[in-house]
C-alpha cells in the first residue's frame, strides 16, 4: 500500500496487489461509488488551476450546468473538495449572480430605451411637420406677392426648397421612429404573441435603414427555433389534441363541446364535430390514431378519426361519465362515471366487454395495462395526491404506491411501451413510475413555475412533453430525466394539452386562448454515449459523417443524416481529447489531446496513421488544416504554433513561439499563403504559411480571449471572435480593421464560421450560452432571430450544406440540430400562418396604407 497526495493535496492511497481489490468487495463498492466524484474533482483541479494562472479571469469560472453539478458535490462532500476548488466555485456563483443581475438590467434598458427612443422621434416628426405646414403657409404666400413683385421670387424659391427638405427630413424621422416602435413592439410580442411579434418584425425590417436597430431587434426577438406554424379556429379553451393515424390530420376538443379538425397539408381547418357536449371530460383519439371518442352525458360516441363518421354510442353508465381513455395500445376503451361505475369496450366496434369490479369511492385515472384490467386510483376527490394500482381481476394492489406529490394530480400518461406512468400535479412537478413496480424513476421532473397541466410521450417513449400554467412546454429525457433544450415559449396563456405526431417528429400544443402550435421537435437531437464531457465535433466535407470527441479519450463516429452510431473507438490518447476536424479532402482526420498529444486518422478505415505523436506537454486546441489538406496546425496553451506533415504525420521542425499566453485559435487563407493565430490576451498575428515568418500583430485586436478565426470565402479579409462579446472584421492583405466591431447581445463569442451554402454567405457565430446568430455578410447585419439552444458549449461545426450545426458540449452530450433553410421574410410569414388584420395594421402602422409583408387570412 502507497501513500503520497493528490495535485489538490489531498491524501491518496494506491493499493500495490488487484487480488486485493478484486476480493475486498466493500472496498470495490467505495471505489465504484467514489469514481464519478474522484474524476469531478480532478477536473476541477484542472479548471481551479487555468482560472488562477489567467489571474482570475472572470471567462474562465464555471457556468451553466458544469456550476450546477459542482454545487451539488460542495452540498454532498464539502469536506472533500479542496480549498482552491470552493473558492473557485464561490466565484463562479457570484459571477452568475452577477451576469443574471446584468442580463435582467440590460433587457430592461434595452426596452426602455427603445420605446423611450421610438416616443421621441415620433414626437419630433410632429413637431417638424407643424413646421412644415407652416413654412408651407409662408410659401403661398411668397408666391402670391411674386405676382405683384417679381423681385422676391428668388426668396420663394429658397423657402420652397427649405420646406422640402424639412418635409423629407420629417418623413424620415417618422419613418425612423415607427420602425424603432414596430421593432420594439415585436420585441414584447414575442414570448406570449409570436405570430404578431413575426409579422411586426417584417414590417420593421421594410422601414429600418439603421444596422444597430435591425441587430438589437434580432438579438432581443425570443423565438424558439422548434416552433413552425400557428393553427387557427379555436375560440376557447383547448383540452384535448391528437393526431389522426395517418398523420395528416390534427383533433382537438374544446371547452364548449367542439370537436375541430386541422388538414396539416393546408395548415387551415377541416371537418370537424360541432357541440359534443363536456369535451374537458372525455376527448381522447386511439393511440393508433383510428378512432376517437366523445363524451355526452352518460354516453360515450365512438367515431372513425379519419372520416368523422359514428361508429358506435356506448351506452349503459347509470351516470354522466367522468373520464374515458384508450388503453395505451389502442385495443380497449375505459370510461367511468360519478357513481365510480368503470366499463371496457372494445375500442374497434365500440362493444361493451365488462364491468370492472371497482367498488372504492375513489377517483379512477385509467387503464395502465393493455387488456384495462389493472387500472390507477387516486385518493378521494379533493385529496388526489397519490396513485395506487388495481387490479380488477385479482382485486388486489399492484405494486407499491406511488406517493410523493404534495398536491392534486392533474394527468396520467402511459408510454407507448407500457412500461413508464408520467403524473403531473398542482405541485408544479411530474414524476416518473415504473408502471409494473410503483417505484418511482429518478428525481422529479422540476421546471415548471406553477401547475403542470399535461404531459404526452413521444412515440418512441424516450421523450415526455408538459405543459402548465406558465405558458411553457418543457422537453424531457426519460431515461436521464433531464430538460432537453430551453422552454418551449410563444403561449399565450396555460397550455393545457398536447400530443406528438405519430412519427414523432411534430409535437402539436393547445393552449386556454384555443391557439395551436407546431414544434418540429426533430429538429433537436442530444447525442448521446460519451461518459464524460463531449467537447469538441467535426462533419466531414462531404457531410456524411459526424465525429464527437471526449474526455473519456472516445471518439464517436455517426452517421450525419441519421445521427445513428457508427462505431465508438477507444484511442491512444491518455488525456482529455479536447478538439477535432477532417482535412478539406475528407481523407485525413485528426484528433489532439490536453497534454500535447496528436493522432491522425483514416476515415476510410478508422484506423491510426501512426502512434501518438507529442511534440510539447501541453493542451492543444484551434486544429487547422491547410486548403491543401497536407499541413495540421495546432495552437497550445504554453503559446506555440506546432505543425505536422498530414502524409507522413511527422512534425515539421520545433513549434513556433507565437504567443505569450495560450494559442486558442487558428485559420489559413483559401489560397494557403497566410496563417492567423488568436491568444487568450487579446493579440492577433498573421504569419507566412510558407516560412513561418510573423507578418504583422496587432496588438490590442480585442480587450479578452481571441477565441476562433476565420476567412471569408474569397480570402480579402477574415473575422475574429472574442470573450469580449465582439467580432471584428480584419483586411487580410494590410491587416486593418474594416468597419465597427460586430456585436449581437454582448455575451462571449466561442466560435465563428462561414456557411457557404447561402449566396452570398453567411457568417454564423456562437456564444457560450449556445446562441447562434446568422449574419449578412453583405451587410454587417443580423439576418434572422438568433437560434438560441441553450446549451453551453464551446464548439460548433456547420456541415458544407449548411442544414446540420453540431455543439460541443460541457456535459457527456453532444447537441445536434437541423437548420430550417427558409429566408426570415418566409419563415416568420411561415409562423404566423396569416397577415396582420385591418385592425392590428391601423393600430401598429397608423395611416401607412395597407399592405402587409404576409399573405392569408387577417
Amino acid at each position: 500500500m502507497v501513500t503520497d497526495r493528490g495535485p489538490d493535496g489531498t491524501e491518496k492511497v494506491e493499493l500495490s496487489h488487484e487480488a486485493l481489490i478484486l476480493e475486498w468487495d466493500r472496498l470495490r463498492d467505495w471505489l465504484e461509488t467514489d469514481r464519478v466524484f474522484r474524476v469531478w474533482q480532478q477536473q476541477m483541479w484542472l479548471s481551479a488551476r487555468h482560472w488562477r494562472e489567467s489571474g482570475n479571469d472572470p471567462a474562465a469560472l464555471l457556468r451553466g450546468g458544469r456550476l450546477a453539478e459542482a454545487e451539488r458535490w460542495v452540498e454532498e462532500r464539502d469536506r472533500n473538495v479542496s480549498p482552491a476548488a470552493l473558492t473557485y466555485i464561490a466565484a463562479s456563483v457570484e459571477d452568475r449572480k452577477r451576469r443574471e443581475m446584468e442580463e435582467a438590467a440590460q433587457r430592461a434598458a434595452a426596452l426602455n430605451q427603445m420605446t423611450a427612443l421610438a416616443e421621441s422621434e415620433s414626437k419630433r416628426a410632429n413637431v417638424e411637420a407643424q413646421a412644415k405646414r407652416r413654412l408651407s403657409l409662408l410659401t403661398a404666400g411668397l408666391a402670391a406677392a411674386a405676382l405683384l413683385l417679381l423681385g422676391v421670387t428668388f426668396f420663394a424659391l429658397q423657402a420652397q426648397r427649405m420646406a422640402n427638405e424639412q418635409r423629407q427630413q420629417a418623413e424620415a424621422n417618422a419613418k425612423l421612429a415607427l420602425s424603432r416602435q414596430l421593432g420594439a413592439q415585436a420585441v414584447h410580442a414575442a414570448e406570449t404573441n409570436v405570430d404578431l411579434a413575426s409579422l411586426l418584425s417584417l414590417e420593421m425590417l421594410k422601414l429600418s435603414e439603421s444596422e444597430g436597430d435591425v441587430n438589437e431587434m434580432f438579438a432581443r426577438l425570443e423565438l424558439n427555433p422548434l416552433l413552425t406554424t400557428l393553427l387557427y379556429g379555436a375560440d376557447t379553451p383547448l383540452y384535448g389534441l391528437a393526431f389522426t393515424a395517418d398523420g395528416q390530420r390534427l383533433v382537438g376538443g374544446t371547452e364548449h363541446g367542439d370537436i375541430l379538425s386541422w388538414d396539416l397539408a393546408t395548415q387551415q381547418p377541416a371537418r370537424g364535430i360541432p357541440n359534443q357536449g363536456a369535451i374537458a371530460l372525455g376527448f381522447s383519439i386511439s393511440p393508433r390514431g383510428d378512432r376517437l371518442i366523445v363524451v355526452d352525458g352518460a354516453v360515450c360516441v365512438l367515431y372513425d378519426a379519419l372520416t368523422m363518421q359514428e361508429i358506435a354510442r356506448l351506452q349503459g353508465h347509470p351516470s354522466d361519465i367522468v373520464r374515458a381513455a384508450f388503453t395505451y395500445d389502442g385495443s380497449r376503451l375505459f370510461t367511468t362515471d360519478g357513481e365510480y361505475d368503470s366499463r371496457l369496450w372494445d375500442a374497434d366496434t365500440g362493444a361493451f366487454i365488462m364491468r370492472l369490479p371497482i367498488d372504492v369511492e375513489r377517483d379512477v385515472f385509467g387503464p395502465i395495462s393493455a387488456d384495462g384490467a389493472i387500472v390507477a386510483l387516486g385518493d378521494h376527490p379533493g385529496d388526489e395526491d397519490a396513485l395506487d394500482l388495481w387490479n380488477t381481476k385479482t382485486m388486489t394492489q399492484t405494486g407499491a404506491r406511488r406517493a410523493g406529490h404534495i398536491s392534486e394530480i392533474n394527468n396520467l400518461a402511459v408510454s407507448p411501451d407500457g412500461q413508464v406512468i408520467a403524473t403531473t400535479s398542482n405541485d408544479g412537478t411530474t414524476r416518473l413510475w415504473n408502471a409494473k413496480t410503483g417505484a418511482p424513476q429518478g428525481e422529479p421532473l422540476r421546471g415548471h413555475v406553477g401547475r403542470v397541466l399535461f404531459s404526452t410521450f413521444s412515440p418512441d417513449s424516450e421523450v415526455l412533453a408538459t405543459g402548465g400554467t406558465d405558458n411553457k412546454v418543457l422537453l424531457w429525457n426519460i431515461e436521464t430525466g433531464t430538460q432537453l433544450g430551453p422552454p418551449l415559449v410563444g403561449h399565450g396563456n396555460w397550455v393545457r394539452t398536447g400530443a406528438f405526431s405519430p412519427d414523432g417528429r411534430t409535437l402539436a400544443t393547445g393552449d386556454a386562448d384555443g391557439r395551436v402550435l407546431l414544434w418540429n421537435v426533430a429538429r433537436s437531437n442530444p447525442l448521446q454515449g460519451h461518459t464524460q464531457r463531449a467537447r469538441s465535433a467535426a462533419i466531414s466535407p462531404d457531410g456524411n459523417t459526424l465525429v464527437t470527441g471526449g474526455f473519456d479519450h472516445q471518439l464517436i463516429v455517426r452517421d450525419a443524416a441519421t445521427l445513428k452510431q457508427r462505431r465508438v473507438m477507444e484511442t491512444e490518447h491518455p488525456n482529455a481529447i479536447i478538439q477535432v476536424a477532417f482535412s478539406p479532402d475528407g481523407k485525413s482526420f485528426a484528433s489532439v489531446d490536453a497534454g500535447g498529444g496528436m493522432v491522425l486518422w483514416d476515415p476510410a478505415t478508422w484506423q491510426p496513421r501512426q502512434a501518438l505523436n507529442r511534440q510539447r506537454e501541453s493542451v492543444l486546441l484551434g486544429l487547422a488544416y491547410s486548403p491543401d489538406s497536407r499541413e495540421l496546425a495546432a495552437g497550445a496553451f504554453d503559446g506555440t504554433i506546432q505543425f505536422w506533415d498530414v502524409v507522413s504525420g511527422q512534425p515539421k521542425g520545433t513549434p513556433i513561439a507565437a504567443h505569450s499566453n495560450w494559442v486558442m485559435a487558428l485559420a489559413y487563407s483559401p489560397n494557403g499563403d497566410q496563417l492567423v493565430s488568436g491568444s487568450k490576451d487579446g493579440v492577433i498575428s498573421r504569419w507566412n504559411a510558407k516560412t513561418y515568418e510573423l507578418i504583422d500583430t496587432v496588438p490590442t485586436a480585442h480587450t479578452n480571449w481571441v477565441t476562433d478565426l476565420a476567412f471569408a470565402p474569397d480570402g480579402a479579409a477574415f473575422v475574429s471572435a472574442s470573450a469580449d462579446g465582439s467580432m471584428r472584421v480584419w483586411d487580410a492583405v494590410t491587416g486593418a480593421p474594416i468597419g465597427t466591431p460586430l456585436v449581437a447581445d454582448g455575451n462571449q463569442i466561442w466560435s465563428v464560421s462561414f456557411d457557404k451554402s447561402y449566396n452570398p454567405a453567411q457568417l454564423v457565430s456562437l456564444g457560450g450560452d449556445g446562441t447562434i446568430y446568422w449574419w449578412d455578410w453583405a451587410q454587417r447585419r443580423l439576418a434572422r432571430p438568433p437560434l438560441r439552444t441553450g446549451k453551453e458549449t464551446e464548439e460548433m461545426v456547420l456541415s458544407s450544406d449548411g442544414r446540420l450545426v453540431v455543439l460541443g458540449a460541457v456535459d457527456t452530450d453532444a447537441f445536434a440540430l437541423r437548420l430550417s433553410r427558409v429566408p426570415w421574410a418566409d419563415l416568420a410569414c411561415q409562423i404566423a400562418n396569416r397577415a396582420l388584420s385591418a385592425d392590428e395594421w391601423k393600430t401598429y402602422m397608423g395611416d401607412l396604407p395597407y399592405s402587409p409583408s404576409c399573405v392569408g387570412p387577417g
